[in-house]
């Protein structure tokens, strides 16, 4: 797999890197922008995927809603589900962070996932039941109990107007907000190998967080909703919250208690 997202890095998706024209970016709608470089690194992925595992069918973010997928769909049978780019936004603006993003699932379960981030050539990969690694090298996590004042990671991207200013009010003087790297690729590695105790994440799309949750949870970190439900592959659930430590977890999630569902 790391053969494959490498080549991918390297020959579909940096090539465009600070070199994307206007007519290379196209906006989805929402806010969201897509490139060149998201289209070929998806196409690429899905034809080598389909190739390699004839068993199993593809959930891309370009493709999805042109396909007529949903995530209800990734509770039964054998999916790939790929985010080509992961911070296309970054991305379209020439800094970094961007990864890709590959989780694999059978059944409702991811049982593998890969993060490549193509300028650092950091490879992230997490096995169900079998722990997570870093460039081969298996994940020994020991966190600390959680302290006063937590560092938090907070995307407020995607909250209402509502949740927003619910957030800012209740939140801020009990967290240490610390900037978000617009890029789920990024963020949940940083959750257990960098200074981030938790993130949060109001919107929940498969492409974006199946691939780092089954991460943070096989490192050794805890992933699930505010309400304290167990995050799955089809979820259609928003409010995401990620943390170095379960024992972490419940203290963010007593800080969230109130925050206000769309």
């Amino acid at each position: 797999m790391f053969n494959l997202l490498q080549y991918v890095g390297a020959h579909i998706i940096m090539p465009h890197f600070r070199k994307l024209s206007g007519a290379d970016i196209m906006d989805k709608g929402q806010g969201e922008l897509v490139t060149i470089a998201d289209q070929l690194a998806e196409q690429y992925l899905s034809q080598k995927l389909s190739l390699s595992f004839p068993d199993h069918q593809i959930y891309g973010e370009e493709s999805a809603h042109q396909n007529g997928l949903t995530p209800q769909m990734l509770s039964q049978g054998k999916w790939w589900v790929i985010d080509p780019i992961d911070g296309t936004y970054n991305f379209t603006k020439g800094r970094s962070p961007f990864a890709i993003m590959l989780a694999q699932i059978q059944n409702g379960k991811a049982i593998f996932s890969a993060i490549y981030d193509p300028v650092t050539s950091r490879f992230c990969t997490a096995f169900l039941g079998q722990g997570a690694y870093i460039n081969g090298a298996k994940i020994v996590h020991n966190p600390a109990p959680p302290h006063d004042k937590l560092n938090a990671a907070i995307s407020m991207m995607f909250m209402s107007h509502e949740q927003a200013k619910w957030a800012k009010r209740h939140l801020s003087p009990k967290l240490h907000y610390i900037p978000i790297p617009r890029c789920a690729g990024e963020q949940y590695p940083l959750v257990i190998i960098g200074n981030h105790d938790v993130a949060f994440f109001e919107r929940v799309l498969p492409w974006d967080h199946i691939a780092g949750a089954l991460f943070v949870n096989e490192a050794g970190g805890y992933v699930a909703h505010l309400d304290g439900s167990i995050y799955h592959p089809f979820t259609q659930k928003n409010g995401l919250l990620a943390a170095t430590s379960k024992q972490v977890w419940e203290k963010a999630a007593q800080i969230f208690s109130g925050f206000p569902s769309v």
